[in-house]
């Protein structure tokens, strides 16, 4: 009678675990997008300069980067699907220093985003 008690606490825990696993697959399957899998944004370049990164290391060097400010006529998200102008309302880029010698103020670009924040350049390109 003990064995059987035994086995069947451990079938329902089995079946428990089952369970959770199956839930947190399926809803992190339906909420996350690949890494293949970007925000793009177009507009005009208001700003473009140069940003020095301090690094916290001890001792380590600045890291230097492009910071581009842009005034921004669409978004898309992950799924290509527009995005409201009025919900993005951080228009400031960062990516690459070797940037700031390919792209000016006025340039109409599109910016394909490669961080989950949506800010980092992964690539840029002039569009007309």
């Amino acid at each position: 009678m003990k064995n059987k008690m035994s086995i069947l606490y451990l079938s329902i825990f089995a079946i428990g675990l089952i369970a959770i696993y199956g839930i947190f697959h399926f809803y992190t399957k339906k909420n996350s997008h690949s890494m293949e899998e970007y925000t793009t944004v177009y507009g005009i370049i208001d700003e473009i300069s140069l940003k020095e990164i301090p690094n916290k290391a001890i001792g380590g060097n600045a890291k230097i980067e492009t910071k581009i400010q842009l005034n921004v006529t669409e978004v898309y998200d992950y799924q290509n699907n527009p995005i409201k102008l009025a919900e993005f309302d951080y228009p400031i880029f960062a990516g690459s220093k070797d940037l700031i010698n390919s792209f000016n103020k006025g340039d109409n670009v599109k910016i394909t985003c490669s961080s989950k924040t949506g800010r980092h350049i992964k690539t840029i390109e002039k569009i007309k």
